[in-house]
Formats: structure tokens, sequence, C-alpha cells
């Protein structure tokens, strides 16, 4: 019987053992590729190119000019049938480099990746991705030149210099 009780002890411990660091495994350079949140990511990004290529998905475009800095801005927002934004994309140029940001929403309107490429008249090209969790938190960020000597682009972005509402932004 007492055998019987420390096995059950020692399987309960193994366990609980197990789950909590499965659990609190931190993600990394690593492991993010297939963290489950980024796989997660992953397929609400998929889900969304392939309504876009079949067409499944609205799209309106606007062309603008900042007033403060006189930069072009092209605004492109897609979105389904409940109006429901899926994809955002914001284009920005100067006279040296130009960005566009692609925003990702899951279905229930929640900003989950973020991905914005850039170029440069050196002939950089750099590619930034920001990965997003189910409660709002950055969990990922990584940038990488893909191409040219470097230039300083931007590193990190907090949370709050994301489009969490698009259609606000849209309308401005």
């Amino acid at each position: 019987m007492k055998k019987k009780k420390s096995k059950l002890a020692l399987s309960i411990f193994i366990t609980v053992f197990l789950t909590t660091s499965i659990i609190a495994e931190v993600i990394n350079k690593i492991n993010w590729k297939n963290y489950p949140s980024i796989v997660e990511i992953r397929n609400i990004y998929n889900l969304i190119e392939s309504n876009i290529k079949n067409k499944k998905l609205n799209t309106r475009t606007k062309e603008m000019e900042d007033e403060e800095t006189n930069l072009k801005i092209e605004k492109t927002i897609i979105y389904d049938k409940e109006s429901l934004v899926r994809k955002y994309i914001i284009s920005m140029g100067s006279d040296d480099s130009i960005l566009t940001f692609n925003y990702y929403y899951d279905s229930f309107s929640n900003l989950r990746f973020v991905l914005i490429s850039g170029g440069a008249v050196n002939g950089t090209t750099m590619e930034h991705k920001i990965y997003i969790d189910g409660n709002r938190e950055k969990i990922w960020e990584i940038q990488k030149f893909t191409k040219g000597p470097g230039y300083p682009f931007k590193e990190n972005f907090k949370i709050g210099d994301l489009v969490h509402k698009p259609w606000e932004d849209f309308k401005k």
C-alpha cells in the first residue's frame, strides 16, 4: 500500500513538473517558429491571405498626404462581409526610404501580426515581424535585413505604436 502511494505521488509530481515546465517555456530564438502562439498567428495570416487570393474579402484604398511631413501615404483596408477588418496596409515613403506596414487581425478584430517591409535608396531591404498573442501582448519581434548595407530603420515597436483600430485610422 505504501509503495502504491509513493508511486502515485511520484507520478503526480512528474506530471505537474512537466506540465508546469511546458507552460512556463519562454519564447526564444530557437523555439519561436514552432511556439504554439506563433503557429496560431501564422494560421491566421495564412487564412487571411487565402481569403484575399480567393476574393472573399472587400477592399478599399485611399491616398493622402501627411499634413506634418507632406509625405504621401496609401492606406488599404481589407474587411469581411460583417465589416470586420482582417488586414490593414499603410505604405509611406520619403526621398530615401519606404515602409509598408501590413497589419493582420483575428476574427475578433484583435491585432495579431504585423509584417513591415522597408527599402532604402542604398539598396537595403528589410523585413520586420511583430507577433501579438490573444491577450494583446507582444510576444515576439524580429527584424532582418534581406539585402544591402543596412539602414537605420526603427528596430522595436511598442504595442501602442501599432494600429489597433484600423477603421478609425483609415478614416483619418
